[in-house]
């Protein structure tokens, strides 16, 4: 009776649009999840005393009373999750950082986990791509600007960055560029150094320091970058906010 109240409900849903939720739309509710969405749970150490640990997973199931998480990397020591209230976390491409508190309704075998839908999503951000604070020295090159008809320069500048996202990176420097300005940026992450990134200068803010100097907050947006680099930096900050997650 259950399954065919479901597949009721479901048809309902399509027909009356709500089958898929568009990117630049808000998830309301776990029901608007897609199946092969890559989330997070983090879940309670081995006897509930320990330190949380996250899990990776997969969303593998989406019905109208509870979807489906099917872990995607080693489990061991979780054994009995039902009734438990799991924190998920997960990244929408173009549309931004979600978490939320699901409770468990059963768990099956080869490491599913089924959960009672809600309501309670918290949208973290709204952009295209996360953001992660974090502080990290990089390069750049001018190579256009907007006020010099010079078109080449050879000289490499060090910086170190306030935030960075798949789409661009908000960047400390003690000379100030120009909005409109056109760099060559080489930044560095865990097993890869990034280099040849062409970006745009779109704002530049003065920047009080210690003592009487000045420095100036560079917002930058990547304007050429290949995808297997924004994949890399995208990746890291997953795995960052990753960490952050687990640790609190």
């Amino acid at each position: 009776r259950v399954q065919e109240q479901e597949e009721i409900l479901l048809s309902l849903r399509k027909k009356l649009g709500y089958g898929v939720i568009a990117a630049d739309q808000r998830l309301y509710s776990t029901r608007n999840m897609s199946v092969g969405q890559k989330v997070t749970l983090v879940v309670p150490g081995p006897g509930g005393g320990q330190k949380p640990h996250s899990i990776g997973a997969m969303v593998s199931h989406v019905g109208e009373f509870w979807f489906t998480a099917r872990i995607v990397e080693d489990f061991g020591g979780l054994v009995s999750v039902g009734g438990w209230e799991i924190r998920l976390a997960f990244l929408r491409e173009g549309d931004a950082a979600y978490s939320v508190s699901a409770r468990v309704r059963d768990a099956e075998a080869a490491g599913l986990i089924n959960f009672f839908h809600t309501m309670k999503l918290l949208r973290n951000q709204h952009r295209q791509y996360m953001r992660l604070d974090i502080n990290m020295p990089i390069k750049y090159k001018v190579i256009e600007r907007i006020d010099s008809e010079e078109r080449a320069f050879t000289d490499e500048f060090a910086a170190h960055t306030i935030d960075i996202s798949g789409g661009g990176v908000c960047f400390i420097a003690d000379v100030p560029l120009a909005a409109g300005d056109t760099i060559l940026l080489t930044l560095s992450i865990p097993g890869a150094t990034l280099s040849g990134i062409r970006s745009k200068i779109l704002k530049v803010l003065p920047v009080e320091g210690k003592g009487a100097a000045t420095r100036y907050r560079h917002l930058v947006q990547f304007v050429l970058i290949e995808q297997q680099q924004r994949d890399k930096i995208v990746k890291f900050i997953f795995e960052k906010q990753r960490t952050l997650l687990q640790m609190r």
